[in-house]
């Protein structure tokens, strides 16, 4: 392990979460700053955006690809339906309205299935270097 102990204390689980909670606040924020607008959604991609940039850099501490990546990706499919869903009920606008956030949501998904892919393929090669030197 890279760094000891993290891998313990930032769980998927609890990155989730917590772009969960920044997301409501900031849809509700955006909801009455910015009235008739669909900025919930806006607010919702950056969520969606965070966990995606956050949780591959941090799943490179981790040893185990089945113990943290396949949870990962559950949390995140949990975290776009749990948003997605606040933000149409929040904005009273469906996705299917707004095609540019459509296709938001097709390359941050896209953006990160390939980054958590590749960040666990660099994990392995560093292993195999590691297991090299010895």
């Amino acid at each position: 392990m890279i760094i000891p102990g993290i891998s313990s204390r930032v769980t998927p689980q609890r990155q989730a979460l917590t772009c969960l909670g920044l997301s409501l606040i900031a849809m509700v924020i955006c909801h009455f700053a910015f009235a008739g607008t669909a900025t919930e959604f806006l607010a919702a991609f950056s969520g969606i955006m965070f966990y995606s940039l956050m949780n591959p850099v941090l799943s490179i501490f981790h040893e185990s690809f089945v113990k943290y990546t396949w949870p990962s990706w559950l949390y995140y499919i949990g975290l776009l339906i749990l948003l997605l869903l606040a933000a149409r009920y929040i904005s009273g606008t469906s996705i299917w309205a707004l095609p540019e956030y459509r296709m938001m949501l097709g390359s941050i998904v896209a953006f990160y299935l390939i980054t958590s892919i590749m960040v666990r393929v660099i994990r392995a090669i560093w292993e195999f270097a590691e297991s090299d030197e010895g």
